[in-house]
């Protein structure tokens, strides 16, 4: 539905991504987290992977959603080590921001609390419809 949002606004809407990996709900959140910034130029296809798998995300499927996705290198350990810090930092300021759970909206720097729907989203940007 982001997508949509985004291709359909001619420009006028950018997704900023931050990270909030939920570690009390997903145990493997923070090493997906790293293994999608690990992955480059194919993070968009690695996240959609990471999406769809939650429920499998040990490095030995990490790897292989990799490959899937096309990434050339490893995402898991010290590869992927180098990124915690940012990883972090996200979460923090997160936190500071008022996120709870993930998926989270700001829209224009603010917490939206409407309803995740395509059509409400773009009445608030000030969008056609």
């Amino acid at each position: 539905m982001l997508h949509k949002l985004i291709d359909g606004s001619e420009g006028a809407v950018r997704l900023v991504f931050r990270h909030f990996p939920v570690f009390e709900r997903h145990p493997f959140a923070l090493t997906a987290a790293l293994a999608a910034e690990a992955s480059g130029d194919k993070f968009w296809a690695m996240h959609d992977l990471l999406f769809t798998h939650q429920d499998r995300l040990t490095d030995a499927d990490l790897a292989g959603y990799a490959l899937t996705a096309g990434v050339k290198g490893e995402v898991t350990g010290d590869a992927a080590q180098v990124f915690r810090e940012a990883v972090e930092a996200d979460y923090t300021q997160g936190i500071a921001d008022g996120v709870r759970g993930t998926p989270t909206l700001f829209v224009n720097g603010r917490l939206y609390q409407g309803r995740v729907d395509l059509n409400d989203l773009r009445g608030t940007l000030g969008l056609h419809r």
